[in-house]
């Protein structure tokens, strides 16, 4: 079967939005939509890290259709056994094999790095069904995101690569840190996206 992943969001949808929200203008169902898509991605990426670290393998088939089903991946198998594992789903009947499942997710950007907190954190929220201000607020965080590391004494957290990456169709790193830096003059008078993008810069610069 043909493994599909949720897409990245697209930056004209988030620029819109933001210049909406600029003008104090809220656009229900855009907002939903860019949020929808920013979770869907999320879950994604938790799923390809829970796959490989966690040995449990979220079912494409019945994610397609709407839930959620993990197939458990023995542990300790010989390299060409695990290669070759085929998973069987005994509620869709779907089965795919390890090696599909790794290519389908190959150069996808669904790496968790070091911002798997911040993905989590997004799911949870997103599922408490906010409000729109609170909701757009927790968009404005995740895309502004970045993958950290521990220092050496282990006390602090080095952002070292920006989640939007993983988040935000682009073609480039950089790219997606170019529209990032334009995104924050799309703020408008919101205190909140303020004191975010004030952070996001100050990371930036860090980085």
């Amino acid at each position: 079967m043909k493994i599909k992943w949720s897409p990245r969001l697209k930056k004209e949808k988030l620029l819109q939005l933001y210049k909406l929200n600029a003008m104090q203008i809220t656009d229900h169902e855009l907002l939903q939509d860019v949020a929808i898509t920013l979770y869907l991605r999320c879950k994604a990426i938790i799923a390809v890290y829970d796959a490989h670290f966690s040995h449990r393998v979220r079912c494409p088939s019945c994610f397609d259709k709407g839930t959620e089903n993990y197939l458990d991946f023995p542990r300790g198998l010989k390299t060409h056994v695990r290669e070759n594992y085929i998973f069987e789903c005994p509620k869709c009947g779907c089965s795919f094999s390890w090696r599909e499942f790794k290519k389908s997710h190959s150069r996808m950007q669904l790496n968790i790095g070091g911002a798997g907190d911040a993905f989590r954190h997004y799911i949870r929220q997103f599922e408490l069904n906010l409000d729109d201000t609170k909701l757009m607020l927790e968009v404005d965080r995740l895309i502004h995101e970045f993958h950290s590391k521990l220092k050496a004494d282990g006390t602090t957290r080095d952002p070292y690569r920006i989640a939007g990456a993983n988040l935000i169709e682009s073609r480039t790193t950089q790219e997606t840190i170019d529209f990032l830096d334009d995104l924050t003059y799309n703020v408008g008078s919101d205190e909140n996206l303020k004191e975010s993008a004030c952070e996001w810069l100050e990371n930036l610069h860090k980085r």
